[in-house]
């Protein structure tokens, strides 16, 4: 065999290659340097990558950037665009937006469709260049069109939920639909969707299930949750609560949070599977733990309806900051009776008023109360004629007889008959007989 000297840099090249295949890396990156020595790029970008990870020699980003720019700079676009990923995660180096632009600038001109992409998506959020929607778009569209699926994804994204582009579900579909058939599972799921919502697409269920497997089997588990839900629920499938606790168990077995709080409620309720807290609580409690507010939500009630109210208390807080308006009410309750935490009704009417925001009809109903009654809370007849308005104008009769009553009475708002008694027939044509009681007694 030749000295390592007596072969040329493609010689040697191709030597570093079987030194690869066979996993003698210090060897490969011996004979990698002697061609990069001689000008040979694509065995400095190769070598670069060897000191990026340290396969064969010390770890060494210096080293590395080093490589790539002699590469970048010979040629090799890639090079450029390894130097790009480098600057823009901050790999080692202090992260550099302005300098990754400037890279995947140069990748994207080679035609490298990962360069296109995350150039695309420093224009979109602005980081490195200007924000410029419109050459965002450009450049996923040459990504996509080079057959790189995220891109794909991306525009299907933006089309479907209007950002940065004018919203389109025929567009969005179009988007999707190559991303899935290029193998991108989240894209099959998104188009999903659609079929199942019908939008942008004509409503088909069948198209739906077909997607949401195929989005599962590529390793988006989601998909699996869907599947489950039709299952439960019989919608475009015939009901069977069997079938809809495997597809639950696999997103369980997928780790995916949602699974546990679907498969839990399987077990709170009973369906297809014996009832029993205990394995409810448990997946309730996994879930929950992976931040599903829904589950922090049932872990709540399960704690209250065991009488463990700290806990309860601990459940609703975390579901409340989670968006569960159900549970701010609940918690909002527990401050107020002082149950599992220290009464608090500055507390109690902060998160009244929280669930209110939300339309909870119980929150905005005992928060007037507190403001009417000045229950822990200064005494406010005008607030609460607000609050009980807003019941009224949603149709709740309780909240149209309490303001008929402040209009009667002149409490906080200018005494009104008249308006009194139109609001004491619609508490009570919505069923709520006090009303019509006093309905009587005004009109005689």
């Amino acid at each position: 065999m030749k000295n390592y000297e007596e072969l040329t840099p493609e010689e040697l090249f191709q030597l570093s290659e079987k030194f690869f295949n066979s996993q003698d890396y210090i060897e490969a990156n011996k004979v990698l340097e002697l061609a990069c020595n001689q000008g040979h790029i694509k065995s400095c970008f190769n070598l670069g990558i060897s000191y990026e990870y340290g396969e064969g020699v010390e770890k060494d980003i210096d080293k590395a950037i080093q490589l790539y720019q002699k590469a970048c700079d010979g040629g090799d676009a890639w090079g450029c665009y390894n130097l790009g990923t480098i600057y823009y995660s901050g790999k080692d180096v202090e992260k550099d937006y302005f300098k990754a632009a400037e890279e995947f600038k140069k990748a994207s001109l080679a035609n490298i469709a990962e360069g296109s992409h995350n150039l695309a998506l420093m224009y979109f959020n602005g980081r490195g260049v200007e924000q410029n929607y419109d050459k965002a778009m450009e450049l996923f569209k040459k990504a996509c069109n080079n057959n790189y699926v995220n891109s794909c994804y991306q525009l299907g994204l933006w089309h479907e939920i209007g950002r940065g582009v004018e919203q389109s579900y025929d567009k969005a579909s179009e988007f999707y639909k190559k991303a899935c058939n290029g193998g991108h599972a989240t894209a099959c799921y998104n188009l999903g969707t659609l079929y199942y919502y019908g939008d942008g697409v004509e409503l088909n269920l069948d198209i739906a299930r077909e997607l949401f497997e195929k989005s599962s089997k590529e390793g988006y588990s989601d998909g699996y949750i869907r599947l489950g839900n039709m299952y439960e629920r019989g919608y475009g499938v015939e009901q069977n609560y069997a079938t809809a606790i495997e597809y639950y168990q696999k997103a369980c077995e997928a780790d995916n949070y949602d699974g546990y709080y679907y498969l839990g409620k399987m077990y709170h309720s009973g369906l297809g599977v014996e009832k029993t807290y205990t394995k409810a609580a448990e997946l309730y409690t996994k879930a929950c733990d992976g931040d599903n507010s829904d589950a922090c939500y049932k872990m709540g009630l399960i704690s209250e309806q065991l009488k463990d109210y700290a806990n309860a208390v601990k459940y609703y807080h975390k579901a409340c900051d989670g968006g569960v308006t159900s549970a701010c009410y609940n918690l909002a309750l527990a401050y107020d009776e002082g149950q599992g935490v220290e009464q608090d009704y500055i507390k109690a009417a902060e998160l009244f008023q929280k669930a209110c925001n939300d339309d909870h009809t119980s929150a905005c109903r005992n928060l007037a109360i507190m403001y009417a009654t000045g229950k822990g809370i200064e005494r406010d007849f005008y607030k609460a004629a607000s609050l009980y308005k807003k019941l009224c104008d949603a149709d709740d009769a309780q909240g149209c007889f309490a303001l008929a009553m402040m209009y009667e009475n002149g409490l906080g708002i200018e005494q009104d008959y008249y308006l009194a008694l139109q609001l004491y027939k619609k508490a009570c044509d919505n069923g709520f007989s006090d009303a019509c009681e006093d309905y009587e007694r005004l009109t005689n």
